[in-house]
Parts: structure tokens; C-alpha cells; sequence
């Protein structure tokens, strides 16, 4: 993989995600929320559409799109923080078991993937907030769908490094077991 697994790297790739999802979760999306009247951002959706695009960008206002579009500037570090964050917490359980070697690797592309998707999400929803009053229904969708497979690849994710986790654990309670 290349990247170092110790647990301080680990470790340290988890405090940068959080540290950015605390400033977008804590401070940039609570100001859009109530700048929007409580309409959600696309980025938290499963699924919007045109209509709904238009409807929060209206609500925004100049002010509040001008914040969306610092929010997706922010959004340019998070995703590549989080798909990392994902493989080496992966890579690391995975060392644990023995099996980094094997095939098991290909879990990482998961997380990269679901980046991917966020990155696709990010530049055609800026490209909306730009164009704005001007909304494409297939910009929309496209972005939509990156949305809706971000979401479910980010849930695959965490599901992978909560099966991968448990199998650690029984792992060692396994070795626990045999050494009494």
C-alpha cells in the first residue's frame, strides 16, 4: 500500500478527518442551515433533484451561496482525508490478521472510490452554485447519483472496518483462548 502502519500514522489520519469534519459538521454547515431557512446541503442527501437544487441555492441567497461554495473548497481536502483514513485503519486491522498480503487489499479501493464519487459531487454541484440562477437537471442528476454512491461506499466502508474489526477481536480472543 505505502503508507505507514503504525498506529501513530493511523492515529494521526483519523485527527485530521475529524478535525475537518468538525469545522464543516460544527461551523460551515450549521451557517448554511440557517441561512437556507433548514434546507439541507446536496452534500448530505441521498438523493435531490433539479427543483431541489434550485430551492436551496434560492434560499441561500448570495451570501449563503458564496459560504456553499467555501464549504466545497473545504471538501476538496476532506474526501482524499477520509478515504485514507479508511485504508490505513483497514491496512492496520487487516496486518493484525495476517492477511495484508492477500486479496483482502482490494477493500482498500472502497474507500478511494467513495472519494472519487464526493470529488464528481463537488465540482458539478460548484459548477450549479456558479451558474445559479441557471440550474441543468442533468448536472443535477449526475451530481445526485455521485451523491447516492458516495453514501452507500462510505457505508461500505464503515461496515468493512466494523466486520474486519470484530474478526480482529475474535482473533485474539481466539489466541487468548488457546494460550490459557
Amino acid at each position: 500500500m505505502g503508507l505507514p502502519l503504525s498506529p501513530r500514522s493511523v492515529f494521526l489520519s483519523l485527527l485530521v478527518t475529524l478535525a475537518l469534519s468538525l469545522v464543516m459538521s460544527v461551523w460551515l454547515m450549521p451557517q448554511l442551515l440557517a441561512m437556507s431557512g433548514g434546507l439541507q446541503i446536496m452534500d448530505t442527501r441521498l438523493w435531490y433533484t433539479a427543483d431541489d437544487v434550485a430551492s436551496l441555492l434560492g434560499a441561500l441567497g448570495p451570501d449563503g451561496r458564496a459560504m456553499y461554495s467555501y464549504l466545497q473548497l473545504v471538501d476538496t481536502i476532506y474526501p482524499a482525508a477520509y478515504a485514507i483514513t479508511f485504508a490505513l485503519v483497514l491496512a492496520f486491522m487487516l496486518e493484525r490478521t495476517g492477511e495484508l498480503g492477500h486479496r483482502l487489499r482490494l477493500l482498500f479501493i472502497v474507500p478511494y472510490l467513495a472519494a472519487l464519487a464526493d470529488y464528481i459531487e463537488n465540482i458539478l454541484m460548484a459548477t450549479q452554485i456558479a451558474t445559479y440562477p441557471s440550474i441543468s437537471a442533468d448536472i443535477v442528476t449526475a451530481a445526485s447519483i455521485a451523491t447516492t454512491i458516495k453514501w452507500a461506499l462510505i457505508g461500505l466502508s464503515s461496515l468493512l472496518v466494523v466486520i474486519i474489526g470484530l474478526y480482529v477481536v475474535y482473533l485474539r480472543w481466539q489466541q487468548r483462548a488457546a494460550g490459557a
